[in-house]
């Protein structure tokens, strides 16, 4: 029975090794590595922003800094954006 399930478990990653070798081989063929490198320059892209008052944190797609807001620290005045990390 141990014998079995060893030779099960060698041929199921022996077939996921040769499956992810074809993959790395052809990347832009593989749709799961296509939307992950979409998804990976999407948040280059993408800009995170703190508040200098509050400390609040966001994360625009388009990069930009995003619109005013309320910001509890300055009497609900707007946010003062700044890039964060």
């Amino acid at each position: 029975m141990m014998k079995r399930r060893n030779l099960i478990g060698t041929i199921a990653v022996s077939g996921l090794l040769v499956l992810s070798s074809v993959a790395i081989a052809n990347p832009t063929g593989h749709p799961v590595l296509h939307a992950l490198q979409h998804q990976v320059a999407e948040a280059a892209a993408a800009g995170s922003w703190v508040c200098a008052k509050c400390g609040f944190h966001i994360v625009t797609k388009s990069g930009n800094p995003p619109a005013g807001g309320s910001c509890f620290k300055n009497n609900n005045g707007s946010h003062t954006w700044e890039r964060g990390d």
